[in-house]
């Protein structure tokens, strides 16, 4: 790589990645021109400690608070992205030289490079970090990207069969929230996996099953879902919060079928089930508001 390239490369994605995409720049090609504008530095993350994330629990899932590492470590990956969009735009091939000389970059080249940076960044991120990564870009507006890889790397990683289930159910949901057929069908398979390791009546079965509703609800398979939450109320190995919550699911899944009466039926049953019970405030309060939808 000619100290032009390598000077390039350095000031864009900074020395370590220069060493990495090295072997991946090419030789002279004539051309029109464009001149790329001199990037920002990118500053290194520091690792911090994250909060334990939450147990997967039938109910919605929580997404925790991000910690200034891993938002830099967004940040710089954003960035990066950014950069070589910028690239892409401009040719697929952008000369390096202000004065028109020939050192140019591959781009095709330079995007595998970098893909293999941020490969191993995520490899050298220790289970804490990862998980964090995780839970908190699960939900809406998060980095499902990123987490799907965290998952993926802490599934690799796990120790514990309660452990396995509950990053399964994590990419479940996560991959839910994604929401294209591909993903659905992912999340789909891994409820079913945590059921077909851990049995129909256990607690990680059961709360999967719940999930599943969801799941064959966003595919539209309504009749599919209210079949799922049925089966949940009859499990002998169900609390009661599992059923619970199962008859909520119940009723959604009916209002989003266009059965409206049983809907309404089901709610009202379930209210009176849960009476003043302080332990399901939050199931009594999402009851209330579904049947008076203008008194939330």
């Amino acid at each position: 790589m000619s100290p032009t390239v390598a000077a390039f490369v350095g000031a864009l994605f900074g020395g370590g990645v220069a060493a990495v995409v090295a072997g991946s720049l090419l030789a002279p090609r004539g051309g029109d021109e464009v001149r790329p504008q001199a990037p920002a530095p990118v500053e290194t993350a520091t690792p911090v400690t994250p909060a334990t994330p939450p147990r997967a629990e039938s109910a919605p899932t929580v997404v925790a608070t991000g910690s200034p590492a891993s938002t830099s470590l967004d940040q710089r990956l954003a960035a990066i992205e950014a950069k070589l969009e910028s690239l892409v735009a401009a040719s697929a091939r952008t000369p390096l030289s202000p004065s028109g000389g020939t050192a140019v970059v591959d781009v095709s080249s330079l995007q595998q490079a970098l893909e293999e940076v941020e490969r191993r960044k995520f490899e050298t991120m220790p289970d804490a970090q990862l998980r964090e990564l995780a839970w908190r870009g699960g939900g809406k507006g998060g980095d499902a990207a990123a987490a799907l890889r965290a998952i993926d790397l802490l599934l690799a990683r796990a120790k514990s069969p309660e452990d396995r289930a509950a990053l399964l159910h994590q990419k479940a949901v996560t991959c839910r929230t994604l929401g294209g057929e591909a993903d659905l069908n992912e999340s789909l398979r891994c409820l079913e996996q945590v059921v077909a390791e851990n049995g129909v009546g256990s607690r990680a079965g059961i709360d999967a099953a719940n999930q599943m509703v969801w799941t064959m609800s966003a595919q539209k398979n309504h009749a599919g879902a209210l079949r799922q939450a049925e089966s949940i109320v009859a499990n002998a190995g169900a609390n009661r919060q599992q059923r619970l919550w199962a008859r909520w699911s119940i009723a959604v899944v009916s209002g989003s079928a266009g059965d409206s009466l049983r809907e309404r039926s089901e709610l009202e049953a379930l209210q009176r089930d849960l009476g003043n019970d302080p332990e399901y405030e939050k199931l009594a309060q999402l009851v209330r508001e579904r049947l008076n939808p203008t008194r939330k």
